[in-house]
């Protein structure tokens, strides 16, 4: 799994370990870390791309969670359709 994450604040600083405050959840209760982040750290501006490990193929749906920031966890979800 790859996840496209673009940050922009102008209230915190974004300097975040996002390996460590970041994981997904399928809806059969496997927990994915993430393996890699590409956009650095810092600033108030980020762009990057999280890689996870592939998701298990019976999976129906994805949530992404980021625990953290600001004192906020942010958590967005997504159905899976699968060809």
């Amino acid at each position: 799994m790859v996840f496209n994450l673009t940050l922009n604040t102008h209230s915190v600083e974004l300097s975040y370990d996002y390996k460590n405050i970041t994981k997904a959840e399928d809806n059969l209760g496997n927990v994915y870390k993430p393996q890699e982040w590409s956009g650095g750290e810092g600033g108030h501006h980020l762009e990057g791309e999280l890689l996870f490990d592939e998701l298990t193929s019976d999976s129906k749906n994805v949530k992404l969670f980021i625990d953290g920031i600001n004192g906020e966890t942010a958590e967005f979800e997504w159905e899976l359709k699968r060809g």
